[in-house]
């Protein structure tokens, strides 16, 4: 698959008028927003465009689910045979696998 924002193996999700976007880059999966559908991405606190999520297999997608309104985000990671669960409760901002919330 090709790359969006220099991110390869996308998986795009939108909810509530907003695109959220996960995709690997250098073994690690990273999250962007946007609001206009992928042709500009929302800033977070710090000023950049993209947060890492963790390490990942490339071959294998992660995948986002929205909850409540957008702040909470789940993230499925494969990362060799395993499937670890990241959770942002914050829209993003930052990122910490299940059971360490």
């Amino acid at each position: 698959m090709g790359a969006i924002a220099g991110l390869t193996y996308p998986t795009m999700v939108e909810h509530n008028g907003l695109v959220y976007l996960t995709g690997h880059r250098e073994g690690k999966v990273c999250f962007r927003r946007s609001a206009d559908g992928g042709g500009s991405w929302l800033r977070f606190l710090d000023g950049s465009e993209e947060k890492e999520i963790g390490p990942g297999d490339e071959a294998r997608a992660g995948l986002v689910k929205v909850e409540s309104g957008g702040r909470r985000l789940l993230a499925a990671v494969a990362n060799g045979a395993a499937i670890e669960v990241y959770v942002s409760v914050d829209d993003g901002e930052t990122w910490v696998m299940e059971g360490e919330v």
